[in-house]
């Protein structure tokens, strides 16, 4: 959430701290959806719990939804390590989400002749670390 939010502050939520389910959802938020689609990975989740969010903008990209959380009052759900890299540039409070997000797939495709190739094979070595780092 963008710093001093005017629905958190109030309720007494305090950066850092989990936002309570019900608070969570009433808070119009921004998804990352490559696709468009309004539903991400903790809509399941919600929807177990008898609960939905009202998704107000959709945005390709992690680094789209940090943009149009600090310009705006939406909410928006971020990988926590890239949540830390951009907090205090973007002047952003992290909160908890009221539940754990599902892991990610990654997936990488490669025509099979690159399955040999040295330099291939180092770049997907890459990805894979990266991908698999959390700090």
């Amino acid at each position: 959430a963008r710093r001093g939010h005017p629905l958190l502050g109030p309720k007494g939520i305090k950066p850092g701290e989990t936002i309570p389910a019900d608070v969570f959802c009433a808070i119009p938020q921004v998804l990352r959806s490559a696709d468009g689609a309004k539903t991400g990975t903790i809509d399941p989740a919600l929807e177990r719990l008898g609960l939905s969010r009202k998704v107000a903008m959709t945005v390709p990209h992690f680094q789209a939804v940090a943009l149009a959380v600090a310009t705006s009052e939406l909410l928006g759900s971020i990988p926590a390590h890239f949540a830390r890299l951009v907090a205090e540039r973007l002047d952003l409070d992290i909160f908890i989400p009221p539940m754990e997000p599902p892991a990610m797939d990654v997936t990488m495709y490669w025509h099979r002749r690159f399955d040999r190739d040295a330099g291939n094979a180092w770049l997907r070595e890459q990805l894979v670390a990266v991908a698999s780092f959390d700090p």
